[in-house]
């Protein structure tokens, strides 16, 4: 039981991270032009 909470923890952190580096990726693509 342990084994699938951590997995799901896992999980979480990588779909954070996804989401921040589109976040980085769209600033620098559309932020840059507004400068």
């Amino acid at each position: 039981m342990t084994l699938y909470f951590e997995r799901k923890a896992l999980e979480k952190e990588l779909y954070i991270e996804r989401l921040e580096q589109n976040e980085i990726q769209e600033i620098a693509l559309y932020g840059s032009g507004n400068i």
